[in-house]
């Protein structure tokens, strides 16, 4: 056989095996368009995400509405390059602003204990209050902020995004209880800490979210009576139990707890006898009797059990 024949003989073999047409795929196809086989799809609730995280603090910076915006992002130390982590939106109350709401609230301490990030967005100054409703066009659109403050860490950062919370204080908490009704597809859970909710509007959620509201029966700067309704409400809207399981969870405070509700969702409120207008465990403390728990551990707590609703 000649040489000529046999190379022929050889490319012939060497296409029935596919070895010739995997090694002209390798730069670019082979005469005929062939394509390389598809890459094996990933393990079932794997995402993938090129963007590696870098722990610390960085100060961003949101074209949101026609103003800039700021916020502190931190990011938690040792977390696997590839592998999408939680998000919490930490929301200070009226007068405050993200720098001070990361001191008062501790929850960058706990995100790297926990390995999660945290973003701490600003109200706009000079008198910082978070706009709850959307009847004012005047007034910062802070739903939208948030939105695109979203949009903007998810760019920087592998978020899973079935794993974003927002968790508020007193006005932040009321605006934690807007987003739950306003952008229920971008959170799974929230939690309201002493919030305020008779600015919040007609509340329609996407999905269900899991809610979380703290409040001392002592507050005097938004009365422990208007929780009632807001967890009705919310009761009614996740279709949880009729009635709440009560539980003491530690000495002056009692759960109540609404479930199970639609999709795994809970309900659940956390009721501080005698507690006043405070963020339990906030440095420095808040003026009023010292409280047994720590939200920020009691917010945690409460966003590691819950994904957002398919």
């Amino acid at each position: 056989m000649s040489v000529r024949l046999r190379v022929v003989v050889l490319a012939v073999a060497l296409l029935a095996s596919g070895l010739l047409a995997g090694s002209l795929a390798a730069f670019g196809g082979t005469e005929g368009g062939t394509r390389p086989p598809a890459p094996a799809s990933l393990p079932s609730g794997a995402r993938p995400c090129a963007r590696p995280v870098v722990a610390g603090g960085t100060r961003l910076q949101v074209a949101s509405g026609g103003l800039t915006r700021t916020a502190i992002l931190h990011l938690p130390p040792h977390i696997a390059t590839g592998r999408g982590i939680p998000l919490v939106v930490a929301l200070h109350g009226a007068g405050g602003s993200g720098p001070f709401m990361q001191r008062y609230s501790g929850f960058s301490a706990l995100a790297d204990a926990k390995g999660f990030a945290v973003v701490y967005p600003s109200a706009v100054a000079p008198h910082p209050r978070w706009t709850l409703n959307d009847d004012n066009p005047a007034a910062p659109n802070d739903v939208l902020f948030i939105r695109d403050l979203l949009n903007a860490v998810e760019q920087r950062v592998c978020v899973d995004r079935d794993r974003v919370y927002a968790a508020g204080v007193s006005n932040g908490g009321g605006l934690a209880a807007h987003l739950a009704c306003r952008l229920a597809n971008r959170f799974a859970a929230i939690v309201s800490v002493a919030g305020s909710y008779d600015s919040v509007t007609a509340c329609a959620p996407q999905r269900p979210v899991s809610i979380l509201e703290i409040h001392g029966t002592a507050d005097t700067t938004v009365a422990y009576d208007s929780v009632s309704d807001f967890l009705t409400g919310w009761a009614q809207r996740d279709r949880c139990a009729a009635e709440p399981a009560l539980a003491q969870v530690a000495p002056g405070v009692e759960r109540f707890d609404w479930a199970p509700c639609t999709g795994g969702t809970e309900v659940e409120h956390l009721r501080i006898d005698g507690g006043a207008h405070a963020w339990p465990g906030a440095t420095p403390p808040d003026p009023g009797p010292p409280a047994p728990i720590s939200a920020t551990r009691e917010a945690w707590r409460f966003f590691a059990a819950h994904t957002r609703v398919a």
